[in-house]
C-alpha cells in the first residue's frame, strides 16, 4: 500500500495575510489519513508553538490518535512520527 505525504496548500486571499507554518498531509490513495500540524500556546508570546500531528482512518483501519500531549520540535519530526503511526497500522480495505 502506498503511503504519501503532501505539503499543506497556502491560503488564498486576505486568509493568506494571517497564515501560520504549513504542515503536512499523510494520504492513502488520496485519502487524508493523517496530519502533522501547528499548535499554539496561548497565553504565550507570538510565534511559540509546537508540532504535533493526529491520524485515524476506519476504511484503512489506523486507530484514532492525537498526539498533541507529545510536542515535536519541527514540522519533519512530527510528520515522521505520524508516517511511521500510520504505515504501522494501515491495511488494505477488505
Amino acid at each position: 500500500m502506498r503511503v504519501t505525504v503532501k505539503r499543506e496548500e497556502n491560503e488564498r486571499g486576505l486568509a493568506r495575510v494571517c497564515q501560520g507554518p504549513r504542515g503536512f498531509e499523510i494520504r492513502i490513495k488520496g485519502e487524508r489519513v493523517g496530519h502533522a500540524m501547528w499548535g499554539r500556546n496561548f497565553g504565550q508570546a507570538y510565534g511559540s508553538g509546537y508540532w504535533f500531528w493526529y491520524a485515524g482512518s476506519e476504511r484503512y483501519s489506523v486507530p484514532r490518535k492525537n498526539a498533541s500531549d507529545e510536542p515535536f520540535e519541527t514540522a519533519e519530526a512530527a510528520r515522521d512520527a505520524c508516517l511511521a503511526y500510520v504505515r504501522k497500522h494501515a491495511k488494505e480495505p477488505e
